[in-house]
């Protein structure tokens, strides 16, 4: 399933999202695969984030938004927004249940996108990185996404975030407040 998803991280992902109520976003959709597999089981929105350009880590990959339209067409449910992530936090005024962080994998960008998302995601809602484990026994990549994820692991005490697990590369945390 999708470009670097693994058949363990999708299924963790789906039992996160089939919780999911008020609205999920997804930064850095690639192709959409992963958001057209949300939309299978959460009738909420899904919004998916991403300008289409070519990929953080990966200079030869580019999404195709004629593949994320035809994706797209089954599901009334889902959204896809072409721009990028911290310019649409800009102007966003929903609260959201799950957030999915898998756009530009370098540090200073994903740190970014948890600060400009996080104060959307509801208590109890929940955040997950992908590409985020190559410290913790994930893959051995996407130093960004890991080096951030566990600095939110290493400050818990006193912060508003819980950790929750890790699955492969996919990281997740719970908000608690």
């Amino acid at each position: 399933m999708g470009y670097y998803t693994s058949e363990k991280e999708l299924d963790t992902f789906i039992e996160y999202a089939k919780r999911a109520k008020i609205g999920v976003v997804e930064t850095g959709i690639l192709n959409g695969e992963t958001s057209m597999e949300l939309c299978k089981h959460t009738s909420c929105p899904v919004y998916g984030i991403d300008p289409i350009v070519y990929d953080s880590m990966d200079p030869t990959l580019i999404c195709n938004v004629d593949t994320i339209r035809n994706g797209a067409a089954a599901f009334k449910h889902f959204r896809f927004i072409q721009d990028y992530s911290y310019t649409v936090a800009k102007t966003w005024d929903r609260k959201i249940d799950m957030l999915f962080i898998d756009g530009d994998h370098r540090y200073e960008a994903v740190k970014k996108d948890y600060t400009d998302w996080a104060g959307f995601v509801t208590s109890q809602g929940v955040i997950a990185f992908h590409d985020s484990a190559c410290f913790r026994g994930g893959p051995p990549f996407w130093e960004g996404p890991s080096r951030f994820a566990d600095e939110l692991i290493n400050r818990q005490e006193g912060q508003s975030l819980k950790y929750m697990e890790t699955v492969d590369s996919l990281t997740i945390f719970k908000k608690e407040i």
